[in-house]
């Protein structure tokens, strides 16, 4: 179901890729969280990650950003 910001047409942008990256990495290096995104956080993006660790593959959705 839909609604006022969430459409079909919205993508993530670069900047969602890398904070998503950050957010991650310092989860599990238990570092720092990243400073709270520069961009509009009420628009929700679906989010599809593929993890590329010692020749392995993990992918997977990990819900809507």
């Amino acid at each position: 179901m839909e609604n006022a910001t969430t459409s079909s047409a919205l993508r993530a942008e670069d900047g969602h890729v890398f904070y998503c990256f950050e957010v991650i990495s310092a989860h599990l290096t238990r570092g720092a969280k990243p400073p709270e995104p520069l961009f509009d956080t009420s628009v929700r993006c679906p989010l599809f990650v593929t993890w590329n660790k010692c020749g392995h593959e993990l992918r997977g959705c990990i819900g809507e950003f």
